[in-house]
């Protein structure tokens, strides 16, 4: 017999060989649900409906509210969450946002933060797409088809636009080489992307086909800042300023202005079919006290100057609501009242999601309301 201490060999019991795969298995799939807030198995969808309460959402600092797909879609500090039509959560993505501003079309979200490189992009089938830039983002848009326009420096450019399908694919991107670009929209058609530009004299709105890198045309307003610009219809604009509205064509040609007279803008949007709206204040710092809906061309189709204060406006087709202290009212584009309802005090903001349908969001919460 040897004299020589026997060295133990290490041995593993294949059933603990299986029982750590499987938990390792479990945790990535874990790891994935955390990270898609979607668990697809056995022709199942397992989603945040069941894990969380109804109408309740994460309470974010700079917390941002739009609609889409007949549900509410919360940026804030936190990222992104899309609660359903029932109130449920369908969808959280977290992510730190230091700015966060948001963006919808009919079935997709997006959270970004200005001046930052977060972009964050959900949708109703609880997918999110992480499009986050090298570049510092300047400004988002999205159309209702789900296009999305994004606005980001660039190295060696005064700045660059990228545009998104709506399965959030790039597929058109340009350069300034010229001139500083504030924000860009892509047509309802989704065949046409104009970039707001400012030049030496003062603004500028260059048109571009998406099938193209060769600019078609050009708008330019000497001596008037716009800081915003949308499409109300495939080939009519809408630009934005201080000082009033003022329409032109994608060819180019001024078609039209509206004055404030004086009045400081208190809000605005574009989101009504055809026409904008704007909110004016007689004084800088004041609520707004008269709402005016403005068709292309710069006709009045209607003007409200309400006895209360206005808490909120939003805006959808043909309809305009509006969040006072004690109730909320809806309007026809021409501003008639046609049917208010009794709420409770303390609303932060209100989301139209349909006609005759919306959220009235509050701290933390919000609450459907049917006309």
């Amino acid at each position: 017999m040897s004299g020589k201490k026997r060295t133990k060999q290490n041995s593993t019991n294949p059933v603990w060989l299986l029982l750590g795969l499987l938990l390792l298995i479990g945790a990535l799939v874990g790891l994935m649900v955390y990270r898609s807030g979607v668990l697809q198995g056995d022709g199942e969808e397992e989603d945040l409906r069941k894990q969380t309460e109804r109408y309740v959402f994460e309470t974010g600092t700079q917390q941002v509210f739009a609609d889409v797909g007949g549900g509410v879609a919360v940026g804030s500090s936190t990222g992104l969450q899309i609660l359903d039509a029932e109130g449920y959560t369908i969808l959280r993505s977290v992510v730190s946002i230091t700015t966060p501003a948001i963006v919808s079309g009919e079935d997709t979200a997006v959270v970004y933060d200005v001046g930052g490189t977060v972009l964050r992009a959900g949708n109703t089938d609880g997918k999110v797409t992480i499009l986050d830039t090298e570049e510092t983002i300047i400004s988002a848009t999205m159309n209702e088809a789900g296009y999305l326009a994004v606005v980001t420096e660039e190295t060696g450019y005064k700045g660059k636009v990228t545009v998104y399908n709506a399965e959030m694919e790039k597929v058109y991107a340009w350069h300034s080489g010229t001139n500083y670009v504030l924000s860009a929209r892509v047509s309802p058609d989704c065949k046409t992307m104009v970039a707001l530009t400012l030049e030496e004299t003062g603004s500028g709105a260059h048109v571009f086909s998406l099938s193209s890198e060769d600019e078609y045309a050009a708008f330019y307003a000497p001596g008037t800042l716009l800081f915003d610009i949308a499409f109300l219809g495939n080939d009519r604009l809408c630009g934005i300023h201080d000082g009033g509205l003022v329409f032109f064509t994608t060819a180019g040609v001024e078609d039209g202005s509206f004055s404030f007279e004086g009045r400081y803008l208190a809000g605005y949007s574009f989101e009504g079919d055809g026409f904008a709206a704007v909110m004016l204040s007689q004084y800088l710092s004041g609520s707004a006290s008269t709402i005016i809906t403005v068709g292309y061309g710069g006709s009045v189709t209607g003007q409200l100057t309400p006895e209360e204060v206005p808490q909120s406006v939003a805006v959808r087709d043909k309809q305009v609501m509006i969040r006072y202290g004690e109730y909320t009212a809806l309007y026809s584009q021409s501003l008639e009242e046609t049917n208010r309802l009794a709420v409770a005090q303390g609303g932060k903001n209100a989301v139209f999601t349909e006609k005759n349908k919306g959220f009235l969001i509050y701290s933390g919460y919000c609450e459907p309301i049917t006309f």
